[in-house]
């Protein structure tokens, strides 16, 4: 399969940094915050700063190749490649599952007129197996 130039689609320059953000995303297993993302890019590359991190962030998102993520259960955003994908979400310790599939997939909202669906996002809470085990 190859791989998407997720820069050249949008009309993106392709910086050094950007690309290498694309890549830590591209590669990422589950969203991660900005620190995260930016802990990983100053292994490779100590001239970057967070702020820097922020602003490639922010411009993925308006292109719409990034979603930032606000869980209800986290105090930090997270951000991963646009991607159809839910998560359930421990309670305690904030550990992200992938949920297989989208239950929501057809959904109509009762709105026949006048509102037209572009997208969704779901969360399901509870606790993992060993915070279970705690509470």
């Amino acid at each position: 399969m190859k791989k998407r130039d997720y820069l050249a689609e949008e009309n993106i320059k392709k910086t050094k940094q950007r690309k290498a953000l694309l890549e830590i995303l591209e590669t990422a297993r589950v969203p991660l915050t900005a620190s995260q993302i930016h802990a990983q890019y100053q292994k490779k590359e100590k001239s970057a700063s967070l702020s820097t991190t922020y602003r490639i962030l922010d411009l993925f998102c308006v292109r719409g190749i990034t979603e930032k993520i606000i869980s209800s259960e986290s105090d930090s955003a997270l951000y991963e490649l646009s991607r159809h994908r839910h998560y359930a979400v421990c309670r305690k310790c904030h550990k992200l599952w992938d949920l297989k599939g989208c239950p929501v997939k057809d959904i109509r909202l009762g709105c026949e007129e006048g509102f037209h669906v572009t997208g969704h996002r779901l969360e399901v809470y509870g606790y993992c197996d060993e915070c279970y085990k705690q509470e």
